[in-house]
């Protein structure tokens, strides 16, 4: 693991064998995807639509929302969710997690946060009900790793509550 240069009071659980993508997603990359982010939305909220309907959050469930990015799935799993759930948004990009703690902190109330690390080697909370990724899967170096069916995120699951 690294220590990231963005990371304020805390180590954010980052892999070494991610680097490339992590010090892209941090650097120019990142930065012009928040830029670019009122235009991109649009664009990429249909493909985000679906994943969120094919996968069903249900009040009161826990989410872990994997590459979260601006974190606009992870604001509408918290509306789906509602304040009995919670949804955990999990990102490498330092400049796109500050666009989403900024939606999180303007959707008051909602049981939303954020945290810098990447999927593929950290090891999340238990006890979630949901894994859910809109597009995050396809920027690891290792997304078999990271994906939802991986049995490092089954770990995060509640037994018995699995459902694709």
């Amino acid at each position: 693991m690294r220590a990231s240069p963005y990371a304020a009071g805390r180590e954010p659980c980052i892999s070494d064998h991610n680097a490339d993508q992590i010090a892209e997603w941090n650097g120019e990359q990142g930065r012009r995807w928040v830029a670019m982010q009122p235009m991109l939305e649009p664009l990429t909220a249909p493909f985000g639509n679906a994943a969120l309907a094919a996968a069903r959050p249900r009040p009161g469930e826990r989410v872990i929302d994997i590459g979260c990015g601006c974190g606009s799935t992870s604001l509408a799993l918290a509306q789906q969710v509602g304040r009995a759930g919670a949804v955990l948004g999990v990102d490498v990009s330092h400049p796109m997690l500050e666009v989403a703690r900024a939606q999180a902190a303007a959707a008051e109330g909602l049981p939303l946060s954020f945290i810098e690390a990447d999927a593929s080697g950290a090891t999340l909370p238990g006890g979630r009900d949901l894994l859910f990724s809109r597009f995050g899967l396809m920027f690891f170096d290792a997304p078999a790793a990271a994906s939802p069916s991986s049995a490092g995120a089954r770990r995060a699951t509640t037994p018995g509550r699995w459902r694709r």
